[in-house]
């Protein structure tokens, strides 16, 4: 990977659409189903997970669900989605300015 080469790490930031009407626990899975195919694809493109940060997002449901949920209940969804990941991957900064109306 180039930033590998040229010293520089690498920020990866899977972006996922929140416009379904889904609920939290389809969302997770979702996301939880992005985040395995994105690292299998860095993984076959020979990437330094360690050597990375991943950027996600935090987990909710969808912008047209009915029922928003608390932040503790994000940052739930978010940890199980996070335990997925795999324990090479030492840096996982989670992107919440879109929860917050940023």
């Amino acid at each position: 990977m180039a930033c590998h080469e040229a010293g520089i790490v690498a920020i990866v930031e899977p972006e996922m659409l929140m416009i379904s009407s889904q609920p939290m626990h389809r969302c997770a899975q979702v996301a939880v189903d992005v985040h395995v195919t994105v690292v299998a694809e860095l993984v076959s493109c020979r990437v330094d997970l360690p050597g990375i940060v991943l950027k996600p997002m935090m987990v909710a449901e969808g912008a047209g669900h009915p029922k928003r949920s608390t932040p503790r209940q994000s940052a739930a969804a978010t940890g199980r989605r996070d335990a997925a990941l795999p324990p090479q991957q030492a840096g996982v900064d989670t992107a919440t300015s879109w929860q917050l109306g940023g």
